[in-house]
Parts: structure tokens; C-alpha cells; sequence
């Protein structure tokens, strides 16, 4: 789930000073412009992530409904003022290892950026623990096993809802953009940002409060503890995997097609394919994005 994401919200929407909040009012410049220099825009070629891309930073302005977004200043509070023309905005990517700062306080920018390792050093463990607490209460590993699977099969479709209802809904008010900056704008605006890929622990660990609340009224006592540990389990797969697709070279066909998948969603067609791990659930919702060779089938 994106860098900068539903975790990222959750934990600015409880602890955010307000003195942090810079309205850029002085920043008016002409009429709407898309500068080309380092803009890396929507294309039905996207080979050259599979190779290399700058490791520089890019910066520049980019002006829109009268107000310009300055990329060399703190964003968060700045897309809000974009209006309408914020989703124009944040759908054409710039391609940078080195993402943009979002918060002008060290403290706040600190908890936006994250390691991909992490991921799984913290949260592996709690998955063995709540799967061997099944285990003590009863079940046989090969239940435990099953039970596991359709926690995992519960995230897939948790994920894919998510990534199109939520990551992907349309905003023009100062605070809609804002928000959806933070939870998913930030990953499409900048897709290679390396540290803002992966959920903050401690946003992750908020957020699995009312998670198990949810295992728990939809299962029994015994069956709880393995199905949260699947679900938690499938998010761990899910974030280490997006990470990979966008830094991870693969060699073999399965990888390199997912990775191909995923990258024609953030530059080629960017309101279908939701999935991240699989694309099962487009299949099934309809929303598996057409090949080229189809599309130049259908233009002729």
C-alpha cells in the first residue's frame, strides 16, 4: 500500500502539530503549465524501470489553477491548494530513488520514512506467535495451515478494495488532498521513493487493533488468533512484494510479469489494475487493464 499511505493518515490525523501546517498563499503564479524537463509522464513503455532511472532528485515547479507546487519545499501542505487540478497533478510521476520532503519538523518526516526490512523482522514474529496460540488451543497444523491460507486470502481482497475504493478516490477540497497526498497520492506522484513503500510499524500496529476486533466477531476463539495471523501475514507478503516490484530486478517469468503489471498501473493505465500481489481480483471486478496489442486492435 504506498509511500505515505493509510498509515501515514491515521497517525497525522491524531498528532500533527498545527503550527506545522504552511499554507503557501504567496505562491501564485500564471495559469496551468506542465514543465517537461525531468517529468516523467504516462507511457505505454514502461521498460526503462526495468532498467535504471535516475538517482538524483528532481526538482521544479509545477503550476496549476494559480498555485505553484515547489518540490524543494515540504509538500504535504502545499497539493491541498492545487483543487481540481490535483489529481492531473499527481498522476504524472517523477521518477527518483530520493523521494521529496513532507514535513518541514525532523520528527514528523522521520515517521514517513521506513526500510523495507523492518517489515518482516517485526511483524514475523507476531504472526508465529498468534498462529502457535491456535495451535495450543486445539487445532492440528494442517487446520492451523488451512486457516492461515484463508487469512491471506482475506488480505488479497482487503488489499485490492483498498487500492480502488480508498487509494484511488477522487478529491478537490485543501484537506481531501492532503489526506489522499499521504495515503497514496505521495506513492503515485513519486513511485520509486524507496523509504515510503513499506507501512510504518507503529501506524501498522494502530491499525491491527481494529483489525483483530474484526477476526475476532467474524470467527471463534480458537479459530482468531491463525486467521489474524494469516491476514497479517498476507500484508507482509503484500509490502515486501511491493517493494521488490519497484526495486527488485527479477529474473524469472512470474516476478517480472507481476513486476510489468504493477508498473503498467502507475504509467500506463492508472485506473485498473489494483492488485498487487496477483492480479485475481481485477479478473474478477473487471478492472484488468487491456494489452497493447488489444488496444491497438481496437483503435484500428
Amino acid at each position: 500500500m504506498d509511500s505515505a499511505r493509510l498509515a501515514t493518515v491515521s497517525i497525522c490525523l491524531l498528532l500533527i502539530p498545527i503550527q506545522d501546517a504552511y499554507i503557501y498563499s504567496s505562491n501564485l503564479h500564471s495559469p496551468l503549465h506542465h514543465p517537461q524537463q525531468n517529468l516523467i509522464t504516462p507511457s505505454t513503455d514502461t521498460s526503462f524501470l526495468l532498467n535504471s532511472f535516475s538517482s538524483r532528485p528532481v526538482c521544479f515547479e509545477m503550476v496549476a489553477q494559480e498555485f505553484t507546487v515547489d518540490l524543494d519545499k515540504p509538500l504535504v501542505f502545499q497539493v491541498g491548494h492545487l483543487g481540481e487540478a490535483y489529481q492531473e497533478w499527481v498522476h504524472q510521476p517523477i521518477v527518483s530513488k530520493e523521494g521529496p520532503r513532507f514535513f518541514k519538523s525532523d520528527f514528523w518526516e522521520f515517521l514517513t520514512r521506513n526500510e523495507w526490512y523492518v517489515i518482516p523482522i517485526i511483524w514475523l514474529p507476531v504472526v508465529c506467535w498468534y498462529t502457535t496460540k491456535s495451535f495450543k488451543m486445539g487445532h492440528s497444523p494442517p487446520q492451523i495451515a488451512v486457516i492461515l491460507l484463508l487469512g491471506i486470502f482475506v488480505w488479497s481482497l482487503l488489499e485490492y478494495v483498498l487500492h480502488r475504493f480508498l487509494f484511488h478516490i477522487k478529491t478537490k477540497s485543501y484537506w481531501g488532498n492532503t489526506l489522499h497526498y499521504l495515503l497514496h497520492g505521495c506513492h503515485h506522484k513519486h513511485p520509486q521513493d524507496e523509504l515510503r513503500l513499506v507501512f510504518p510499524p507503529t501506524a501498522t500496529a494502530i491499525l491491527l487493533v481494529p483489525f483483530w476486533n474484526f477476526v475476532k466477531l467474524i470467527s471463534t476463539p480458537t479459530v482468531a488468533p491463525a486467521l489474524f495471523a494469516g491476514g497479517l501475514l498476507g500484508y507482509v507478503i503484500y509490502d515486501v512484494t511491493h517493494y521488490y516490484l519497484h526495486h527488485g530486478q527479477p529474473r524469472s517469468e512470474v516476478p517480472k510479469n507481476l513486476k510489468k503489471y504493477h508498473l503498467n498501473h502507475h504509467f500506463r493505465i492508472q485506473n485498473k489494475g489494483f492488485g498487487i500481489t496477483s492480479s485475481l481480483w481485477d479478473k474478477v471486478f473487471g478492472t484488468l487493464p487491456q494489452t497493447k496489442s488489444l488496444e491497438k486492435e481496437r483503435m484500428q
